[in-house]
């Protein structure tokens, strides 16, 4: 009898050991790729106060996933939408912070900063 239980618990336990091994066939989920950004291109670098320059954000997703860009300065005005916009300088000299922050509507973003020296008028 004790060998009955015992040959029984052997296939058991082997039986238990040969499911919990066996290969997971569910395939991984994709998972999203953030954008990057290579660079921000001004142009031109160094501005006088109020007046503009142009600004160019290099960046592409893995996935191929459409980008929105959102530009953002504590001062000055921008005009245009996307990859490319101009900033109008205050009117006041100073080393001014842009950011542009780029996201592919799957929850990926990037950000990069750009520095932009505004001069007073005559330098």
């Amino acid at each position: 009898m004790k060998s009955k239980i015992y040959f029984y618990a052997v296939i058991a336990i082997g039986t238990m050991l040969i499911a919990g091994c066996s290969k997971n066939t569910t395939e991984p989920e994709n998972k999203n790729r953030s954008p990057q950004i290579s660079s921000i291109i001004p142009n031109p670098e160094n501005v006088m106060v109020n007046q503009v320059t142009s600004l160019t954000c290099l960046a592409e997703d893995a996935d191929g996933d459409q980008l929105t860009y959102v530009w953002e300065a504590d001062t000055g005005t921008f005009n245009g939408t996307g990859s490319r916009v101009d900033w109008t300088a205050p009117g006041t000299e100073g080393l001014y912070q842009i950011l542009c922050k780029v996201m592919d509507g799957n929850g990926g973003e990037a950000q990069q900063e750009v520095m932009i020296d505004v001069m007073p008028p005559g330098n």
